[in-house]
């Protein structure tokens, strides 16, 4: 029997594809079998994400029970970077916010992470012009939390560190924003 991999999942969108990619890049590292079933909680909107953007993972309840769990500090270790130290049936358990444990299977990520046709169909018709320009830059700005920000998490830099960041670009390219205070922005 394949080991496998899974995650509890912590966050919004950002958070969980991190987690997914960690799993995955596991699960392909040592032959695992990557299973997700907390996609099938409406907690952070998991289920509408397993619906919309995860629907080529398998979601389905393990064939048999997690033995091991690999566990970060949630409050200090955000960015864990380390290997993940290979146990058969296996729970992540922390945010595992590193490029480096998948970063090797670039191509397979993108290809599980790519939006469906249904979806890319409707963008190109709406936004296609928009969308073909060679110069486009996406700019997210994130405001909804004064708490994580005011603990240090994640602070808002200001209007002065996008002007800075936008003037990085050449002066033709077109900005999308992306953000919780649209009109602020």
């Amino acid at each position: 029997m394949k080991p496998l991999i899974s995650c509890n999942f912590y966050g919004q969108l950002g958070n969980q594809f991190f987690l997914v990619a960690a799993v995955l890049g596991y699960a392909w590292d040592y032959d695992a079998l990557p299973i997700f079933p907390g996609l099938n909680t409406e907690k952070n909107r998991t289920s509408y994400n397993r619906d919309k953007v995860f629907f080529r993972l398998d979601a389905s309840n393990p064939p048999r029970p997690f033995s091991h769990i690999f566990r970060t500090d949630l409050d200090t270790q955000w960015c864990y970077h380390e290997k993940i130290p290979f146990a058969s049936d296996l729970i992540l358990d922390g945010y595992f916010q590193s490029w480096v444990h998948f970063h090797h299977h670039q191509d397979r990520i993108k290809k599980t992470f790519a939006p469906s046709i249904e979806i890319t169909t409707k963008l190109q018709e709406k936004y296609g012009q928009l969308l073909n320009h060679e110069k486009i830059v996406g700019i997210h700005v994130r405001t909804q939390s004064r708490k994580t920000h005011n603990e240090g998490h994640h602070p808002f830099w200001g209007m002065s560190y996008f002007q800075k960041a936008i003037e990085s670009f050449p002066s033709d390219s077109i900005f999308l924003v992306f953000s919780d205070r649209i009109n602020w922005c």
